[in-house]
């Protein structure tokens, strides 16, 4: 994030960036907050965005930064190999939110 610069007005900056899509209809999804205390470091929050594409946005997107992109199936990113833990918990909490919220 830039100084100054809202959890939001990032993701929508980097979206744009990395594969130009400026989506309609983005929202945060959930924050973790990360205490890295033990080592003399502060709290770190980590932000996770959802967002819905039709099938006109999915089709102008384009790589502006990185080497690859590509689609995958909600199944198949649970099993990547570097599938960072927090972001596996993100996901399987999107995944199941239906049955999370009834509890």
């Amino acid at each position: 994030m830039a100084p100054g610069e809202t959890p939001l007005a990032t993701i929508r900056r980097e979206l744009a960036e990395e594969i130009g899509l400026v989506p309609q209809g983005l929202a945060l999804f959930t924050r973790f907050d990360f205490d890295f205390g033990f080592a003399g470091g502060g709290t770190m929050p980590r932000y996770f965005f959802e967002a819905t594409l039709d099938d006109g946005e999915v089709a102008s997107l384009r790589l502006g930064e990185g080497r690859e992109m590509r689609f995958f199936a909600p199944d198949e990113i649970e099993r990547l190999p570097h599938m960072v833990p927090y972001d596996g918990f993100a996901l399987y909490l999107h995944l199941n939110r239906a049955r999370i919220d009834a509890h």
